[in-house]
């Protein structure tokens, strides 16, 4: 599967290379200098993700109900759109590797919690198709990951709003309101589940969103932050220097880099 567009995002302590496979499906490299141990989360509307590593034990890891889950490489791990992943990187050089796509799911993917599963180096990339049946045949001897720390109706409630009303400027005391429930509690109770804050949770996915319209919709930095959800440019602009450690201005170098595909090689190793 060659791809027909290539282009190199270049920051401060990471680069990331994107090659459009199809329009809805590209791959993804990213290098990055790790500098302290750091925690964080990832949740991803509209796309799924195949992530891909052949770190060093103890380089990466995910935070799942009681303990820290360590990556044995070479790990593969499918994400589902809307799906909760808490990280946990180690200083070092960190690379890794990810497939992501905005296709349908086959209804055997169409799952709630990532899982993991122990993936061929020797495997290139050369159809949807072929992506699909490698994710399918490794759930059958995976490990899932629960997005869940403990188990809450109420949160998966408040999550399920926010996943459908995000990019609509809904207020999470709104949602509070709607099932007359009080903020404080929704959002011990969230945090209880999911461990991070309902806030914390709409800004990811607001920033995500964002950054998938300016980086595969060609939109501008403001079509981005107001089509995904952000009352507020100055919010946006936080949620950048809190992620990616930048302003929203670098965010234009995603597409000036652009790459010849003539060295591509879709392995991970």
């Amino acid at each position: 599967m060659k791809p027909f567009k290539a282009y190199k995002i270049q920051f401060e302590n990471y680069s990331t290379l994107i090659y459009q496979l199809t329009p809805k499906l590209h791959f993804l490299q990213r290098d990055q200098e790790v500098r302290e141990i750091k925690y964080n989360f990832d949740v991803f509307p509209e796309s799924w993700f195949l992530f891909l590593s052949n770190m060093p034990e103890h380089q990466l890891s995910v935070i799942i109900k009681d303990r820290e889950f360590v990556l044995q490489p070479p790990k593969a791990i499918f994400l589902p759109p809307y799906s909760i992943i808490r990280w946990k990187q180690y200083p070092g050089d960190c690379q890794w590797f990810a497939i992501r796509g905005e296709t349908k799911l086959p209804d055997k993917l169409m799952v709630s919690d990532p899982f993991t599963f122990s993936w061929d180096l020797e495997i290139e990339f050369n159809s949807l198709d072929q992506i699909l049946n490698i994710i399918k045949n490794g759930k059958d001897n995976s490990v899932k990951l629960p997005v869940e720390l403990n188990k809450s109706e109420v949160a998966k409630l408040i999550k399920k709003e926010i996943d459908q009303e995000f990019e609509s400027k809904i207020k999470i005391v709104d949602i509070c309101t709607k099932y007359n429930l009080s903020l404080d509690s929704v959002s011990h109770t969230f945090k209880s589940c999911y461990g991070v804050s309902p806030k914390e949770y709409q800004n990811r996915l607001q920033l995500n969103q964002a950054l998938r319209k300016i980086t595969f919709e060609d939109k501008n930095l403001t079509e981005a932050c107001f089509e995904s959800g952000f009352e507020e440019y100055s919010n946006f602009y936080r949620q950048l220097k809190k992620w990616l450690k930048i302003g929203p201005s670098k965010i234009l170098f995603t597409k000036s880099n652009e790459l010849s595909d003539s060295k591509v090689n879709l392995k991970l190793n």
